[in-house]
């Protein structure tokens, strides 16, 4: 094994330990948990239709999640994410809602 590939199984690895601990401290499961390449690796976390679980993980962590809309200029949808840097690895919380359904939540 070259020194490269040591390198990113070690990122890779690193990152699988930061995501269970990251998922064991949350209120509730994310719908998805997914592991972006490169190195270093990064994770992702969705919550389906709940960007309030996005706010829990910003509060859990000290910082703030932001709201916009989407960059395809879809006007109908909120896009809303946190991240934060445990580690050394990048983990971003998301969820994608729409309007109207943020309306009726209010």
């Amino acid at each position: 094994m070259n020194t490269n590939s040591i390198r990113s199984h070690d990122a890779l690895m690193k990152a699988f330990a930061v995501a269970e601990m990251v998922v064991s401290t949350l209120p509730e499961t994310p719908d998805s948990v997914e592991l972006g390449s490169g190195d270093p690796y990064s994770v992702r976390l969705y919550f389906h239709l709940a960007p309030h679980l996005v706010e829990d993980f910003a509060d859990h962590h000290k910082t703030t999640a932001t709201t916009r809309t989407p960059f395809n200029g879809d006007s109908h949808s909120i896009y809303t994410e946190s991240t934060v840097v445990i580690d050394g690895v990048t983990v971003r919380a998301w969820a994608l809602t729409d309007v109207a359904s943020e309306v009726v939540a209010a």
